[in-house]
């Protein structure tokens, strides 16, 4: 009996042990399970947050981006207003291409025997002055399309951003931004859609300006070499015989209106490109006739003497004034064509008859009147730039 207790006691608590160490198996078993729970839920946290901040993050990207996008977008729309005038640099290609083909014209023809010299120079002031504006219309083109492709690089370099893309995980926020995105990004492909419209065309005109600039480059050089080598070779001949001379079939008329549109255009050229020069001109005219009229008033008694030098300038200090500033400035005009610095000449000869015509004996009056036609008509001759065939 005794021992059969001790044997149920034994077993007792052998079971009390068990049970014990089931009981702690489950605690352990149940705070493994409750970390594991709490270590998932701190991780699906952590990638929910960590996914939120990248969507909050990338949204202020694409925001920033938006505003910018829209303020490109709107700049190109300023440019686009300020536009192109195709028309006006068309018109300006165009009349300079017709200067060039006219004062190509009896130049450079292979049946051209001889072509006179004062044709040479006289077109050598026009090539000049048309290179000078092809060069500020190709300058005028280039900035141009600085202009526009600054704004085409612009909206280009945003609208090409790969966060621009990226769709929020929120329905919501993933509908509100595609709508708005859509709207930005339809107004900034129009607006590119119109630039490289414009920018199309204002290449077309760059190489086409390119093209007649090497033309006229290559014309401008032509004239400079005929130049050296008629400064360089002996005097040309320019008569065959006695009755027929090297020239061209054109017709007097022809000949006269060629040589006259040659002459002026060369003429209006050296104006425009001496303005300042010919403006100082006549301040000095201006500025000599009135220290005259004073001298004159200071010193009337000396208009009383029989005196002729100082009569004459004190009596007609304006032209007094033309005769002596146009005589000295004809030494400040580099390289003039013949029509102006022979113009000069013959107005202040023109102005030393009219003050000597009462001056001195009627022979000799006579003689100054015939030497000013003379000059008058050699000067008109010396305007034709084209030889008649005889």
């Amino acid at each position: 009996m005794k021992k059969t207790n001790s044997l149920i006691i034994i077993l007792l608590f052998l079971l009390a042990q068990i049970i014990a160490a089931q009981e702690n198996q489950v605690y352990k078993n149940n705070t493994s399970d409750t970390l594991n729970n709490a270590r998932e839920y701190l991780r699906s946290l952590k990638e929910e947050n960590k996914s939120g901040a990248n969507d909050n993050i990338a949204a202020r990207k694409q925001n920033r981006i938006l505003m910018q996008l829209k303020t490109k977008t709107d700049l190109g729309k300023s440019v686009l207003r300020e536009g192109f005038d195709s028309e006006l640099v068309q018109i300006q290609i165009k009349s300079i291409i017709k200067l060039n083909e006219m004062t190509t014209e009896g130049l450079f023809e292979q049946d051209q025997k001889y072509v006179m010299s004062s044709n040479i120079f006289v077109s050598n002031i026009i090539f000049r002055e048309l290179l000078t504006r092809v060069e500020m219309i190709l300058d005028g083109l280039i900035l141009q399309r600085d202009k526009f492709e600054i704004v085409r690089f612009g909206i280009d370099s945003l609208i090409s951003l790969e966060v621009l893309y990226q769709i929020p995980r929120d329905t919501v926020a993933a509908l509100t931004y595609s709508a708005r995105i859509k709207t930005e990004y339809d107004d900034a492909y129009k607006v590119l859609g119109q630039i490289n419209k414009t920018l199309s065309k204002i290449q077309e005109f760059e190489s086409s300006v390119s093209t007649l600039k090497f033309e006229i480059e290559e014309k401008l050089l032509k004239t400079e070499h005929l130049q050296t080598q008629r400064i360089n070779s002996e005097a040309e001949r320019e008569f065959e015989g006695f009755t027929h001379f090297k020239g061209t079939a054109k017709s007097f008329s022809e000949i006269f209106e060629y040589s006259l549109t040659k002459a002026l255009l060369a003429f209006t050229f050296y104006l425009a490109n001496h303005i300042d020069l010919i403006v100082l001109m006549v301040l000095f005219v201006i500025g000599m006739r009135f220290y005259l009229k004073s001298l004159k008033s200071h010193l009337a008694y000396l208009t009383k003497e029989n005196s002729i030098t100082e009569y004459y300038v004190l009596k007609y200090p304006l032209l007094t004034s033309i005769v002596v500033i146009l005589n000295v400035f004809q030494f400040f005009y580099k390289e003039p064509p013949f029509l102006f610095y022979a113009g000069l000449w013959l107005i202040t000869f023109a102005i030393l008859v009219y003050l000597l015509k009462f001056s001195v004996e009627p022979i000799w009056r006579r003689w100054f009147l015939m030497t000013n036609i003379l000059f008058f008509v050699v000067y008109f001759d010396n305007l034709i730039l084209l030889p008649h065939l005889a």
